[in-house]
């Protein structure tokens, strides 16, 4: 809750506490990892979600978690691996989805990107990333209209998202629609 409020230092002490008690609560490493994702502070997150693997080897958000925080540190194929291997273990997982869509979108394999961003809408129709992450790769292959849709969409989940609104003033321009 105090994460989720915004309060990351008196969350990390919770964390830490229940950790000292129980160092291998798999659930709290991966929170506490999680948090320190937000914090974009990835090699600590990493080593978090390696910790709880160790109890929770068969956790697909575990997974997903280590493979965020080695994309964000650049260990693509790494995160790409650890992203499938969520995904073997739980195939409804939207989230590892959505990043393997959003690691395959930064590589260039914009046709894997749209079917994983795809299935992780199918999910989960909320997430305003996946929405300008596959509207980026509908560009890329020159599906304006799709692209068009998708980052509205986005912008209407999250006003505030540059990539979506930035993508979208991109398609309106080169579509002639330079009013808007």
């Amino acid at each position: 809750a105090l994460r989720q409020q915004g309060n990351f230092t008196e969350a990390r002490n919770q964390f830490e506490k229940s950790l000292q008690l129980r160092p291998d609560y798999a659930t709290a490493r991966y929170d506490l990892g999680a948090m320190m994702v937000q914090q974009r502070d990835f090699a600590n997150a990493l080593e978090q979600f390696k910790v709880a693997l160790k109890t929770q080897p068969q956790d697909s958000m575990i997974w997903n978690g280590l493979g965020m925080a080695k994309a964000h540190l650049g260990h693509m194929e790494e995160a790409i691996s650890d992203y499938r291997h969520a995904l073997e273990l739980n195939p409804n997982n939207a989230y590892a989805y959505a990043n393997l869509g959003a690691v395959l979108l930064l590589q260039g394999k914009f046709d894997e990107a749209i079917e994983m961003c795809e299935k992780a809408l199918r999910l989960r129709q909320d997430q305003a990333e996946t929405h300008a992450a596959l509207a980026a790769a509908y560009w890329s292959r020159d599906r304006a209209e799709e692209s068009f849709l998708h980052n509205r969409k986005a912008l209407e989940l999250d006003p505030n998202l540059f990539d979506a609104r930035f993508n979208l003033g991109w398609t309106l321009y080169k579509t002639g629609h330079n009013d808007e």
